[in-house]
């Protein structure tokens, strides 16, 4: 995520945090207010104003007979029986303290963003702990190149959304929603924003202590005082990516093994929309000559279900010679193998490919050496 983009996600959660605290904060006034109480108009009886004396006889069955004297007591009495809700005031003070700490949360965001946008980002990353940089020099993994990490931010936004729209649920449930109407409907979103919004905090909390250290010639995964080290000379990466409705970048999910290490797998939480492109594209640039010297040497290299030697390429179904290879391609989620005359293709889930992109690299080499040959 560039300097750019995080100011302008930082200035609209401010924005956000601001406008939130002021309806927390107005929705808590409404509650602090006291109630009125019951007001009564003139005892009237079919539509005409009663005196001391009168009787009112109801005919058809729609109700008691009354007199002015017993309407009048039984006024006094609902009168005396009122009083002022005290449940109202703590639930209204509450709202309009969290509404105060959600609008300070917001001008505060702003306010240190402006701050911080005259340092240098670089400066602001982290230094490679001791542990990390002997285990990558250990395995051979050259110069360190960057850190990835979460934002610890987002892990507080979201736990404030959930406190946030618990807290508004709690209000709406022991107030308006007691009559039932909007504001039961109300409660019921913003008990599901609540659930959402936890969620979200569960999830980040599962990568909170997550780091990745990308170095030349591999990646060390730490999540607190656990390493695990991944040399791009013999690991394995499958990727998984997926648009969701409305997102502005897609989620990209991995996962790595190689042989005698624990397998890591990489959640869209920790966002790799540009991080895990260049960890594959590094990959790539290293693993892809070495596996095509390997085939040329005459040896078979394989990425998941598919593998490749000189003689075709071997597919869930069968081989198929090259000559029948008309293309290879990533489409819609799948690895998409197109036979020559073939109304439609073999399709492979990409999470299931290995180093995807140097399986396509090595594709196209051999096709074009088998053309040219």
């Amino acid at each position: 995520m560039g300097s750019a983009e995080k100011d302008e996600r930082r200035w609209s959660l401010a924005i956000v945090g601001v406008v939130v605290g002021l309806v927390l904060a107005g929705l808590g006034a409404w509650f602090v207010q006291p109630d009125s109480p019951p007001t009564f108009g003139p005892i009237e009886c079919d539509g005409e104003v009663m005196g001391p004396g009168d009787e009112c006889i109801v005919i058809r069955g729609a109700g008691e007979d009354f007199t002015y004297e017993s309407e009048q007591a039984s006024r006094q009495a609902r009168l005396a029986a009122w009083r002022d809700e005290p449940g109202d005031e703590v639930v209204g003070w509450s709202l309009v303290g969290v509404g105060v700490v959600a609008g300070l949360a917001g001008s505060v965001a702003g306010a240190r963003r402006r701050g911080r946008s005259l340092r240098d980002d670089p400066a602001q990353v982290p230094a490679v702990p001791p542990e990390v940089r002997a285990v990558a020099s250990e395995h051979g993994l050259g110069e360190f190149s960057s850190t990835h990490r979460t934002e610890p931010g987002e892990l507080w936004i979201t736990l404030g959304g959930t406190v946030l729209f618990a807290v508004v649920t709690f209000a709406l449930a022991v107030g308006p929603a007691t009559g039932g109407g909007w504001a039961a409907v109300l409660v019921l979103l913003c008990g599901f924003a609540a659930l959402a919004c936890l969620a979200a905090t569960v999830r980040r909390l599962l990568v909170a202590r997550t780091m990745l250290y990308l170095f030349d010639h591999g990646l060390v995964h730490a999540r607190g005082s656990s390493l695990a080290v991944f040399p791009w000379r013999d690991t394995e990466i499958r990727r998984s990516v997926a648009q969701q409705p409305n997102a502005p970048k897609p989620d990209f999910r991995y996962w790595l093994q190689r042989p005698g290490s624990r397998s890591v797998e990489l959640s869209p939480v920790l966002g790799l929309d540009e991080f895990g492109p260049e960890m594959e594209r590094r990959l790539t640039a290293e693993r892809a000559p070495a596996d095509i010297d390997e085939v040329a040497a005459g040896q078979r290299a394989w990425y998941g279900p598919f593998a490749v030697d000189l003689t075709g390429l071997t597919t869930p179904k069968g081989t198929i010679t090259w000559t029948q290879v008309r293309a290879v391609e990533i489409k819609n989620g799948a690895v998409q193998v197109w036979q020559v005359d073939a109304r439609r293709p073999q399709s492979v889930e990409v999470a299931k490919v290995a180093n995807v992109f140097v399986f396509l690299a090595l594709v196209e080499t051999v096709r074009e050496a088998t053309r040219r040959g």
